[in-house]
């Protein structure tokens, strides 16, 4: 049996539960794109990958083509200015750049997280990474 980490982003939730009074400003700028984000400017998947926010960098448009990992990338590298590619990678202990199980095992390892091991204790702006048993 092999374990295949996945990556969840707990920001949808989030939306619906209004603004924390000190909430991360990784949340806040997620809202922003999601905000402007149509349909038709995002896509998952592993090709064409990019992100941006509307009305910053000379982007007319919020867009999201990604995966989970990509799209938590490009939100802490423009939440976190000091967090640039190489900083991440360096932080993840990643290559190119952090995938999931990047993210598994740095916040299962508290490497600049807080491991959080019930479910009622997430909040708005957290993020869960799930490790799942895969079968061959």
């Amino acid at each position: 049996m092999l374990r295949k980490p996945l990556l969840v982003v707990f920001l949808a939730q989030a939306i619906a539960l209004g603004d924390a009074p000190q909430s991360p400003k990784h949340l806040d700028d997620a809202r922003k794109l999601l905000q402007t984000l149509k349909p038709e400017n995002s896509k998952y998947g592993h090709e064409k990958l990019d992100v941006k926010w509307q009305g910053e960098n000379d982007a007319t448009a919020s867009v999201c083509f990604g995966d989970c990992s990509y799209f938590l990338d490009a939100l802490l590298t423009h939440s976190y200015p000091k967090y640039n590619a190489e900083a991440l990678n360096r932080w993840f202990g990643s290559k190119k750049r952090p995938l999931a199980k990047h993210y598994y095992e740095t916040i299962t390892s508290e490497k600049g997280f807080s491991r959080i091991s019930k479910i009622g204790d997430a909040r708005a702006g957290d993020i869960i990474a799930i490790r799942y048993l895969v079968t061959n």
